[in-house]
């Protein structure tokens, strides 16, 4: 026996197919995360009138009446449902893509905040 005997018995390497064995069950699983809604962009807000609550959207796609947004922006985030639309100052039910309609809304927001569909909660996409 030699000076360094000891450290034989200490220091024993496994043979490769246990250390397979023992990496595969030694870390869990990790937690599968829920899929985000996600919400489709209807537009972005171009001009607002804060004192009158009124915002002027360029439309990315149809919006109509009874819709519920969500407006989103670096310091504004709120979810309101749509009750009027005008073009030109007239009340329209509906707008389409590439229009710029003027809506009334419920919280403060500053031109480029993005105005998404609200996602419904019990709705799968």
């Amino acid at each position: 026996m030699g000076l360094f005997s000891f450290l034989k018995k200490k220091f024993t390497v496994k043979p490769e197919t246990d250390l397979k064995a023992e990496s595969e069950t030694a870390a869990p699983a990790r937690p599968r995360r829920k899929k985000r809604r996600r919400e489709k962009k209807l537009g972005d807000v171009i001009h607002t009138y804060n004192k009158i609550s009124v915002a002027v959207i360029r439309l990315k796609n149809d919006i109509k009446v009874g819709d519920k947004l969500h407006i989103k922006g670096r310091y504004t985030d709120f979810v309101m449902t749509l009750n009027s639309i005008q073009i030109d100052h007239r009340q329209v039910e509906a707008g389409a893509k590439g229009q710029e309609i003027a809506i009334k809304v419920s919280d403060w927001v500053r031109g480029n905040d993005k105005v998404y569909l609200a996602a419904e909660k019990g709705a799968k996409k």
